[in-house]
């Protein structure tokens, strides 16, 4: 390739960031794109691999593979559903020699996040993960 030429740009994998009913899954549901959901991995994969399948028992491992064969099938765009609330969690999700990755930021109060939450139907599990990553939120660094 000379330099006259243009390289063909990274793709770019879209990850969510923000607290659970923000709406980060609506607006992925409308983007008219490949979406990958690191909860409904969790609960997929959740750790029990069959030897069926012989798929890795690691959800984070298995959701990169996801986003890395969405890529080599040739799509331009994939889009993350995870909180990605702490660095070490974005850090997890960046690949510059394959992929470029945008944060997507959703902002909600906790008030707001609980509000939607008990009106979905949310037991307190749920209830209090949100309080607990709502106490973290103020110390996310996004990358845009």
């Amino acid at each position: 390739m000379n330099s006259k030429q243009q390289q063909t740009p990274l793709p770019t994998l879209y990850c969510t960031v923000g607290l659970p009913f923000s709406g980060k899954e609506a607006w992925a549901a409308c983007q008219g794109l490949p979406v990958v959901s690191l909860a409904a991995n969790e609960t997929v994969v959740g750790g029990k691999a069959t030897n069926k399948t012989k798929a890795t028992t690691e959800p984070l491992a298995f959701t990169r593979q996801l986003i890395e064969c969405l890529f080599a099938a040739g799509n331009q765009v994939v889009i993350l559903l995870a909180e990605n609330l702490s660095e070490k969690e974005q850090e997890y999700w960046q690949n510059p020699d394959a992929w470029q990755t945008v944060f997507r930021e959703f902002q909600i109060s906790e008030k707001e996040a609980l509000r939607k939450a008990t009106l979905a139907g949310a037991g307190k599990p749920e209830l209090n993960r949100i309080k607990e990553l709502a106490k973290h939120a103020e110390t996310l660094k996004v990358n845009t």
